[in-house]
């Protein structure tokens, strides 16, 4: 029933109505249990009203020691329908990879899949639970409806070959398949329970009731005694898997290499001359000349071109690719070599730190010596390491840091969102990279506090086994000191990332230039060293220093819990 003890009272995290049979069923579980028990046995019996609630009916009859078969659900026209086509011996909670890009789906994404054998997993169900929001909302948008509660979330029974389409084809995006620990008899009580919830909605929240709490549902209604969704205060998708993992319901893993990460590795795999033909193809979008090629050089060409038609021209006109796609195929079918390409199975998710942190330092500020403490409770930031997680990625809210100096306490920075999406442009795509952060910081200057503001845009490249970015934008800020009570910069920010084993380093130059009398702040140089003392423990050294002479220096721990 998705009880849930809130800060005032108990109540179901189900908004719709439908779900309850009593009145006051969202609120009082007692009544409802009372109003199950009346429809299911009374004399003013509800009819199929079992085959509307199947899990909670069997459960009530279990527990009175009452003959389930007296809740005649081979009655159950549409239940039954439904039983033989979500019809499961083995359940995997399925995790598509962050993607910075896109609104919904910067803290990646869960959901469950239902198989009945080995050889039919893109014929399995896919259930899912989102919000209901319309595409055309900006990452602003969506943040504000979704921190709010103005979505409603649903639950979602889909083809899994859709979920790949949709999140390996069309999103670019890389997934991770783990199969759950369950017995027949749990998998069939989670089933139940998908039918009865399948077309009911409740409020959408980012933080805590998202995809990954509301799945968590599901798998409590198999193994009730786990209480999974009593652990948090907010969740994100990885938060959940690694919970499962602690629980021992994870037993086996597979990754699912994306379309494009399929394409990116089979041209850095390419000869130096077919990789050319490879590139000189995409640019004419036509397939160049391949005649002096060997059989293995021009099936490698082939392969790689079947691979670019099909994510170039799926969703354009269908006749047309069809065509394109035929004859190549074609021109496959008459070189008689076989090729196997495989991607490198990346560090998996559950071996990365955990999403909360917190950050003790001490240092000295131009000579002042202090202590600092920072925490944010998820996700991940560019100090961080990026086992596990996005390279160039960076997405944390609340983050707060306070700061003390001989005899005064204060509050450093509060960053309500801090979003960094450095996406390297490569010869496949041409990623646009971005950043926004907006919060309140202390102003030195006037030993006050500054509102900001600050979204930039550019782009991100790979060097030298790191990336490199510069972005563009404003830097806004309102103070009661300031001229109009606000100020307006121009924000370049520039930097280098790389990392290695247990090595990360951040090097960057930022600059505001005031866009009303070109005058120069913020004038500085960073330097950020991280040496990972285990997956959930580092150390971290920082040195700033401005073109004015004024410097930073700070050493701390960073412990993820």
């Amino acid at each position: 029933m998705h009880y849930n003890k809130g800060l005032a009272n108990t109540r179901s995290l189900i908004d719709d109505k439908d779900f309850f049979i009593s009145e006051n069923g969202k609120y009082d579980k007692y009544a409802e249990l009372q109003a199950l028990y009346n429809a299911l046995y009374s004399d003013n019996k509800i009819d199929n009203i079992a085959c509307k609630f199947p899990a909670r009916s069997i459960f009530l009859a279990t527990h009175l020691n009452l003959p389930i078969e007296s809740l005649n659900l081979s009655e159950c026209t549409d239940l039954n329908d439904f039983l033989q086509q979500i019809a499961s011996n083995k359940v995997s909670i399925i995790f598509p990879f962050y993607q910075m890009n896109g609104p919904a789906s910067m803290f990646g994404h869960t959901l469950i899949r239902f198989d009945n054998s080995d050889d039919s997993l893109l014929t399995s169900s896919a259930v899912t639970y989102s919000a209901d929001y319309n595409k055309k909302d900006n990452g602003f948008t969506y943040a504000l409806k979704g921190t709010t509660g103005l979505y409603q979330g649903r639950y979602q029974i889909l083809p899994y070959h859709e979920k790949i389409k949709e999140y390996d084809n069309m999103n670019q995006r890389d997934i991770w398949e783990y199969e759950l620990n369950l017995s027949h008899d749990e998998i069939e009580k989670m089933i139940y329970h998908v039918y009865e919830i399948k077309d009911i909605w409740s409020r959408y929240y980012f933080f805590d009731e998202n995809c990954s709490y509301n799945i968590l549902f599901l798998i409590e209604a198999a193994k009730p005694t786990l209480h999974l969704t009593d652990q948090f205060l907010w969740v994100t998708p990885i938060d959940t898997l690694v919970l499962l993992k602690e629980n021992g319901l994870i037993s086996t893993t597979n990754f699912r290499a994306s379309q494009s990460s399929r394409m990116l590795n089979m041209l850095e795999k390419m000869d130096k001359k077919v990789y050319l033909i490879a590139t000189d193809s995409m640019k004419n979008g036509e397939l160049a000349d391949y005649q002096s090629l060997t059989d293995d050089e021009k099936a490698t060409l082939i392969d790689f071109w079947i691979e670019y038609i099909m994510f170039t021209y799926r969703s354009q006109d269908r006749k047309v690719y069809i065509s394109k796609l035929y004859n190549v195929l074609l021109i496959r079918s008459k070189i008689h070599s076989d090729n196997v390409y495989s991607v490198k199975t990346p560090i998996n998710p559950l071996e990365g730190h955990k999403t909360s942190r917190v950050k003790m330092s001490s240092g000295s500020d131009n000579g002042k010596k202090y202590f600092e403490l920072n925490w944010h409770p998820a996700i991940h930031n560019l100090e961080d390491s990026d086992n596990g997680y996005l390279a160039g990625s960076s997405f944390m809210f609340a983050d707060t840091t306070i700061r003390y100096y001989e005899n005064d306490l204060i509050l450093d920075k509060f960053s309500f969102v801090d979003i960094y999406s450095l996406a390297p442009v490569n010869v496949l795509f041409n990623p646009v990279s971005w950043k926004v952060s907006f919060g309140i910081e202390h102003n030195d200057d006037y030993n006050n506090y500054s509102f900001f503001l600050r979204p930039a845009v550019g782009k991100a490249f790979n060097y030298f086994g790191g990336i490199g970015y510069g972005l563009i934008g404003v830097a806004s800020e309102a103070n009661d000191n300031y001229l109009n009570n606000s100020s307006f910069n121009l924000d370049i920010d520039t930097g280098y990332i790389f990392e290695k084993k247990k090595y990360k380093l951040l090097i960057s130059y930022n600059r505001f230039i005031n866009l009303a009398s070109d005058d120069i702040y913020n004038n500085k140089f960073k330097f950020v060293t991280t040496y990972n003392l285990g997956s959930n423990k580092a150390l971290n050294l920082k040195y700033e220093w401005s073109l004015d002479d004024r410097y930073d220096a700070q050493g701390g721990l960073m412990f993820y819990y």
